[in-house]
């Protein structure tokens, strides 16, 4: 009677093994999954894409294009007439 006992409480343990082990499939297999994207995440892509587009020029211009900007704009601001007289222009047009 004690080996039948043995015997049936090592299957029982071996078909909690295998149970076990395909429920550890099953959640490997659901953490696995491909998650569904939330319904405002290509909008907020979308936006983010245009707001950087308003944010940032398309090209930056090179140091010496930067370089001889400077030099003409600080060039009109301090120029001098035909008298002599220097006279400070503003830098925006308005």
């Amino acid at each position: 009677m004690l080996d039948f006992d043995l015997l049936v409480r090592a299957e029982q343990h071996k078909d909690l093994m295998c149970d076990l082990a395909g429920e550890r499939l099953a959640r490997a297999a659901r953490a696995s999954r491909k998650k569904p994207i939330p319904f405002y995440a290509s909008m907020l892509a979308w936006l983010l894409e245009r707001l950087l587009a308003w944010c940032l020029p398309a090209r930056l211009p090179s140091m010496s294009t930067r370089a001889r900007i400077a030099r003409r704009s600080s060039r009109a601001r301090s120029s001098t007439c035909a008298t002599g007289i220097s006279v400070a222009r503003p830098s925006h047009p308005s």
